[in-house]
């Protein structure tokens, strides 16, 4: 089994992983995530593993470049960078590996069954007329239709910038951005980059254009596709050419869609989160069930017979063991796994599932209930008494009270981690502390819409519930102290 170098990534898998990837499944059996490497890298040539050739040291700092900086720095740069340097930093910003777009392409769907049906569809030839221009790669993916010996043509545009792949457009209209039909693009640009056809960005190409060779250009394009464009056309004619004040008049240059991001904005990988967020909801929905929990353990038939202190340790050492729902913890490990990498989308991810778990009613109700259980009956039960009927809860449901409670404890820790990130400035610790006061109140609020069974929070119970208290104080940690008492200037 192969495991990412991160910390907190390694995990003893239920069943070996990389047989059947996924961090969520239909059934009640799902296995671990651990991470994304493979024994061997794709390879569509069946020829003898390659020597590998030394670079250049153009070719270095051209890869170092388009990993790190914006392609409009480049444009802007004195003196000049050559046409041919700009093409080459171009042609090394897109990922040189697919571990990334199998991750991704299986937090839009759940598996990575998209990626292996993409990976099939590259090797078999069906990837066509592959096409980069500037940080712009389209191209045509072929596909058998259903019931028919036809077959499908899709078309697909996708957008990258410094290793990450920022958007996904196909003509196949599927819900999820990460469709089988990109990620057979993608895999072939990876394995094949050097069979890719590669052009400058289109205002590059225009800029060495004379006026007449312009207007044929645009006259030709009206031309090839006069319904798609024509109306368009006339429309931005019209602006142009308007004696009034227009927008496009006062705005200095033109949009490039194949120019890349500006340098002001960061590279992030594309995130399907409507497709993340509705297999989060169905996750708890099915933990948060009525459905009875099986006991594994050869012990479970002898728990009732048990002391009340060694059944209420057995229930808790299970849910430990046990890591329910298993699908949010694979999650959440995955959130592990993008901050080790410093990915921009791993405090994303992770906001993502706290705000789904926070409009679980039940869980939140779980969640307060286990806590105050745990700092109120312990000294009763330690002392023979029976546990207070206000906290007693039904044996099918104890073992969702500890599960939600470790749950939402990794959650808060890993908000620990992050708000105490010493690369975060002021204004974004200000606005997380804000976001974790909002929380604090709608745990509670969500709390007591989930309560039952004749369970009532009273106010002492609210006041000592911690939440994200923990998150809270770690925001007021100021480094800026701390590298003072260490004599660092804040430069370094």
């Amino acid at each position: 089994m192969m495991q990412v170098d991160a910390p907190y990534s390694s995990f003893d898998d239920s069943e070996q992983f990389e047989d059947s990837s996924s961090w969520i499944s239909d059934s009640d059996q799902d296995v671990k995530w651990s991470g994304w490497k493979r024994a061997s890298p794709i390879s569509t040539d069946p020829s003898p593993t390659e020597e590998k050739e030394v670079l250049s040291l153009i070719e270095i700092c051209s890869k170092c470049v388009a990993k790190n900086h914006a392609f409009e720095t480049v444009e802007l740069y004195t003196p000049p960078i050559p046409d041919n340097l700009q093409l080459r930093i171009a042609y090394h910003s897109f990922p040189e590996s697919e571990e990334e777009i199998r991750l991704y392409s299986c937090l839009a769907s759940g598996s990575n069954d998209k990626f292996k049906q993409g990976e099939i569809l590259a090797k078999t030839g069906n990837v066509h007329d592959v096409l980069q221009i500037g940080f712009h790669l389209s191209g045509v993916v072929t596909q058998p239709a259903p019931h028919t010996t036809a077959k499908q043509t899709f078309n697909i545009a996708i957008t990258f910038d410094r290793g990450h792949i920022t958007s996904c457009q196909c003509s196949c209209q599927e819900t999820a951005a990460w469709c089988e039909h990109a990620n057979a693009l993608c895999i072939y640009r990876i394995t094949r980059k050097d069979e890719v056809a590669l052009r400058s960005p289109v205002s590059e190409s225009l800029g060495r254009l004379e006026r007449d060779q312009l207007q044929k250009f645009a006259q030709y394009l009206i031309s090839e596709l006069p319904q798609q464009i024509l109306p368009t056309a006339q429309r931005l004619l019209d602006e142009l050419l308007s004696s009034k004040t227009s927008q496009i008049n006062m705005i200095a240059g033109a949009p490039d869609p194949t120019g890349g991001a500006s340098a002001f904005e960061d590279a992030k990988w594309v995130l399907d989160e409507a497709s993340l967020q509705e297999n989060i909801k169905k996750i708890l929905a099915r933990f948060c069930g009525t459905l009875p929990y099986v006991m594994m353990d050869s012990n479970a038939a002898f728990l009732n017979s048990v002391p009340p202190v060694s059944q209420e340790w057995s229930n808790l050492l299970r849910s430990f063991q046990g890591n329910d729902p298993e699908a949010l913890w694979n999650l959440l490990n995955i959130s592990r796994h993008l901050y080790a990498k410093g990915d921009r989308n791993a405090a994303h991810l992770l906001h993502l599932i706290t705000e789904e778990c926070l409009l679980s009613y039940q869980m939140m109700f779980y969640w307060m209930l286990s806590y105050n259980s745990t700092s109120n009956q312990h000294a009763a039960i330690g002392r023979g008494r029976p546990e207070p009927p206000h906290m007693s809860l039904p044996s099918t449901h104890v073992l969702s009270r500890h599960a939600s409670a470790h749950l939402m404890e990794e959650i808060v820790h890993l908000w620990e981690l992050t708000v105490m990130s010493p690369y975060l400035d002021k204004d974004t610790k200000l606005q997380m502390k804000l976001k974790f006061e909002i929380w604090n109140q709608q745990v509670i609020e969500s709390g007591r819409k989930g309560q039952g069974q004749g369970i009532a929070f009273n106010s002492r119970m609210i006041k000592d519930f911690p939440g994200f208290n923990g998150p809270l104080e770690a925001a007021e940690i100021d480094w800026d102290v701390f590298y003072q008492v260490l004599g660092i200037p804040q430069s370094e």
